[in-house]
């Protein structure tokens, strides 16, 4: 609804104001507001949060319909409010309204809203805004802040299922959203450049199937990958534990909190996280001993004005340094860590590398380590679990996934190679290379990061004789690879040059002790300095 402030007629002068309400809820009668995400007199965009409603199902960021100003809000933290309600008012900066009001349909049942907001103008009949699809960023914690990096469709023009509607980069890779349904673009909510959240409408599709057919949706945990974002039927796949299915709420509560929602089992449909959730889980961690706990806030520090000592210029961390930083700090806090340093004798293995360069191509010195880390995990299982969050059941993994840490210009990456034991030393050199060259380029899904059950990390050239890797949770352990080196060493009756290679392995000391670690790189180096030992 618009009102002419102060009865001014003058256009000139005339304010106008816009109403924003609680929309349409479907067959919810009431939710709670459970944040207020900006204060009355602040400037607001098209499609920025507002507060957040809650209701048992999920929550759902109220966003704000147009550029403005907020005028005004007449509700509270912990208001229970019903359909149609006044949350406050907008003065826009111009008359580009956008009709993105409404909830989207996981507030529901997990499905797209099918209805536009009637409480704004339409030129849509009834009969097509029953059949309007709004098209929204899913429900994936690592498209928050994702990026709209092209758009492939206009207004009223014709689409299939598996169109790509557009790319969004999400710092580890692209994704391209498909329109979901066969139709026609109702609208366009999104421009090029423009940052984007969970829950952010992408487009309206007016969907010219079957009129019975509910249409297919992206649920807000589906798998996410290079091509598209894999669509699902009526019925939703159970969540992957890789991409957290959680409202924004919740995961505001467990920022506050210093919770991974990674770790935190969900209880709702289709293992969604709720507030009980993660009180729960840290109701459970609370119970571990003090060593073992991983909640809490990180340590506060007092700022420093460093410029007081001279000059200075700040950068801002990339999306993935921050995301590195975070889980790099949590896993040395929450896990006891133990490294052992070994020196391995590849004198051999690098003579028979270079002499196998003529027959099969060029093959990575990492290749023949992860072949070895493989033939060691076989005899050595506890280095390929997991330990579950009661501190008390290890998960022993039958599949051997490789984790390859790659450093890229946003930070650090680690791709998987997957069945990486099934794997010959030629096809592992070439995954190996293939997989670095595409984190640079940063053309990987989100599942080539996702399953990895024991990590490498190699410094190459720049190795250094040693250092101590953090784990990789929920991983048991860590191998760091350093610099290859020659070194004078003596025997009984000579002294020889030998090639040595440097090794550290973290590991988790709850399920690892140092017989244990220390046995699994004895298999390693028995491995590596006898390349007999490994298959072609």
């Amino acid at each position: 609804m618009f009102f002419l402030g102060n009865g001014i007629a003058s256009a000139e002068l005339a304010r106008v104001i816009l109403e924003v309400n609680i929309p349409s809820l479907g067959d919810i009668e009431q939710v709670e507001i459970v944040e207020i995400c900006v204060a009355a007199g602040t400037e607001v965009k098209v499609g920025d949060a507002l507060l957040v409603i809650e209701s048992d199902k999920a929550s759902v960021e109220v966003p704000s319909p147009c550029d403005g100003v907020l005028d005004s809000l007449v509700v509270g933290v912990g208001d229970v409010v019903s359909e149609g309600a006044l949350i406050g008012t907008v003065s826009p900066l111009d008359q580009g309204f956008s009709d993105d009001i409404g909830i989207p349909g996981e507030l529901q049942d997990g499905r797209p809203e099918n209805k536009e907001d009637l409480s704004g103008p339409s030129k849509a009949s009834q009969e097509e805004r029953e059949r309007i699809i709004d098209l929204r960023v899913p429900d994936n914690e690592t498209l928050n802040g994702a990026v709209v990096e092209e758009i492939f469709v206009k207004i009223d023009e014709q689409v299939k299922v598996d169109s790509v509607v557009v790319v969004l980069d999400a710092a580890t890779a692209k994704v391209e959203l498909p329109a979901g349904c066969s139709g026609r673009i109702n609208d366009l909510s999104v421009r090029k450049g423009q940052t984007v959240r969970v829950g952010d409408k992408i487009c309206s599709v007016l969907n010219q199937e079957v009129a019975s057919l509910p249409g297919l949706s992206l649920p807000p945990s589906s798998a996410i990958t290079e091509d598209a974002l894999e669509r699902t039927e009526e019925s939703f796949e159970p969540a992957r534990k890789e991409n957290v299915y959680a409202g924004p709420a919740v995961r505001r509560l467990a920022r506050e909190l210093g919770i991974d929602l990674h770790d935190v089992p969900g209880s709702g449909l289709n293992g969604r996280i709720s507030k009980e959730d993660v009180k729960l889980y840290v109701k459970s961690s609370m119970s571990l001993p003090r060593n073992q706990r991983v909640t809490g806030n990180e340590p506060e520090f007092q700022e420093v004005d460093f410029s007081k000592f001279g000059p200075v210029s700040e950068r801002s961390l990339t999306r993935i340094q921050k995301q590195v930083a975070k889980n790099m700090a949590r896993n040395w806090k929450a896990i006891p860590h133990v490294t052992q340093h070994d020196d391995i004798d590849v004198t051999d293995l690098e003579s028979f590398r270079r002499e196998m360069e003529s027959t099969l191509g060029k093959l990575s010195a990492v290749a023949f380590v992860v072949k070895a880390v493989t033939i060691a995990l076989k005899d050595f299982p506890q280095l390929n679990a997991s330990l579950k969050n009661d501190g008390e059941t290890l998960v022993l993994k039958k599949y051997i996934h490789i984790g390859l840490a790659v450093n890229v210009n946003e930070g650090l990456l680690v791709p998987v190679i997957k069945n990486a034991d099934q794997k010959g030393l030629r096809e592992l050199s070439q995954e190996i290379s293939h997989l670095a060259d595409a984190a640079r380029k940063g053309t990987l899904s989100f599942q080539d990061f996702s399953g990895s059950s024991f990590t490498v990390s190699s410094l190459g050239k720049l190795g250094g004789t040693g250092f101590s890797p953090i784990i990789n949770h929920p991983e048991i352990a860590i191998l760091g690879v350093g610099r290859t080196s020659d070194r004078l060493m003596m025997s009984e009756d000579s002294v020889r040059n030998q090639k040595i290679l440097p090794l550290s392995l973290s590991y988790d000391h709850r399920v690892i002790n140092g017989v244990y670690g220390g046995e699994f790189m004895a298999r390693i180096s028995d491995v590596l300095t006898d390349v007999r030992k490994l298959a072609i």
